[in-house]
């Protein structure tokens, strides 16, 4: 057990009361702190850009914890992973919230050959990324 485990549990609580309170102000706090003890933690990180992103419309401080968790997947699994292409998707989500489609599109396509590879073109997670693609256009 890590010395941190059981605050990271502590603070997971604390965010799920505060969820459940609807206070997301008290839950992102909470999310990020969890996030901040492990920063090699992809879940964690993830976890709080996913919050951040969806929750809180803070799409800058969304994208420091997927391009954290990207850094730390990258470097575990290599660039051939399931997690490096959610990571992907979720940073094609932020450049897409910002108007530069470009971005997202290259984000979005880098997603879309990993799970190609992985999964096949009828697996839903290909599929997902290829709706995000066809969205574009509304953003």
């Amino acid at each position: 057990m890590r010395p941190y485990d059981a605050d990271a549990n502590y603070l997971y609580q604390l965010y799920t009361i505060s969820l459940a309170r609807f206070d997301n102000q008290e839950a992102a706090r909470y999310i990020s702190l969890r996030a901040d003890l492990d920063t090699a933690n992809i879940l964690w990180q993830n976890d709080a850009g996913r919050f951040l992103h969806q929750h809180m419309a803070d799409y800058n401080g969304a994208l420091a914890y997927f391009e954290r968790a990207l850094k730390a997947t990258l470097s575990m699994y290599g660039d051939q992973s399931d997690w490096v292409a959610t990571l992907y998707n979720n940073i094609a989500l932020f450049y897409a919230h910002q108007g530069d489609k470009a971005t997202a599109l290259d984000y979005y396509n880098r997603a879309l050959e990993i799970y190609v590879q992985l999964y096949g073109d009828d697996d839903a997670r290909t599929q997902l990324v290829r709706n995000n693609i066809s969205k574009l256009a509304e953003y």
